[in-house]
């Protein structure tokens, strides 16, 4: 199969304006003209950088760090020092919505719905610890699991409802103020 330009599906190879990439890693770019740039150094990160020419570089990354007991720390733009806290027990648990509210013991659970019920909702994650990551996904892909956007005492901070209707799905949120969980990100896969 020839190589093609980002976004030049269907286009016949030497059709498309652009120009073939012709080493491992290397980025397409753009200032005035396009360009290529190569990649980075190991354990590089891509850096926005205004003082390039073209607006980015490669950079080592710093600010963050992620010790043996999977404790993240580094900066962050709310406050100068944030350490995102781990449960004791590091295994996945499966937990069960009772009055749509789960009680969340490690950072990661599946969750099946309150008497094998074809869906329900869950509005709450009971027992985490500020500045912890949860990551949720549905225990039984018969069953959908609707994370319910702030309902509740102890609220999911989220861009809307979201199901976790199969085993693939997850949505993860961190606890900033030890009441409510803020979504990181959710990924549903069909």
């Amino acid at each position: 199969m020839g190589k093609r330009l980002i976004g030049s599906v269907g286009l016949k190879p030497g059709t498309d304006t652009g120009f073939d990439l012709d080493e491992k890693g290397q980025i397409h770019g753009y200032t005035d003209t396009q360009f290529a740039l190569p990649v980075g150094d190991d354990d590089q990160v891509l850096t926005a950088d205004s003082g390039e020419a073209s607006g980015v570089k490669w950079a080592t990354a710093s600010g963050v760090s992620l010790s043996g007991d999977n404790t993240w720390t580094g900066t962050n733009i709310y406050q100068d020092d944030v350490t995102f806290q781990a449960f004791s027990a590091q295994t996945r648990s499966a937990k069960t919505i009772s009055v749509a509210k789960i009680t969340m013991t490690t950072n990661l659970a599946t969750v099946d719905t309150e008497a094998s019920a074809s869906s329900d909702d869950l509005n709450e994650a009971l027992g985490v610890p500020t500045s912890a990551i949860i990551c949720l996904r549905a225990y039984n892909a018969d069953r959908t699991v609707v994370v319910k956007d702030t309902v509740g005492s102890v609220q999911f901070i989220m861009e809307g409802d979201f199901s976790l209707d199969n085993h693939q799905d997850t949505i993860t949120f961190v606890n900033f103020d030890g009441t409510n969980n803020y979504e990181l990100s959710r990924s549903n896969n069909l």
